[in-house]
């Protein structure tokens, strides 16, 4: 409880001062190059790409590492259970 109030009581002024010093101060942005007059054609994304592949293969890996390494571990760990 003590290191939250801590937190609260030091990081929330720092970043209220710090948003009001920065919006004050803050200068107009200048693009370091000029854009081009003619637009470019987006290429379509590939099919791996797509937010759903993404979504299976971020599911997929925690439970293949569960599979790869603990399954295997668990069961040289039953092996000597069940040997003595």
């Amino acid at each position: 409880m003590p290191v939250t109030c801590g937190t609260v009581a030091v990081g929330y002024p720092l970043t209220v001062i710090g948003a009001v010093f920065g919006r004050s101060t803050g200068a107009t942005f200048d693009a370091p190059s000029r854009p081009k007059p003619v637009p470019r054609e987006i290429p379509t994304v590939a099919w791996f790409r797509t937010p759903l592949v993404h979504c299976a293969i971020g599911g997929f890996l925690p439970f293949r590492f569960t599979l790869t390494i603990h399954l295997p571990v668990y069961l040289f760990i039953l092996l000597f259970y069940y040997m003595v």
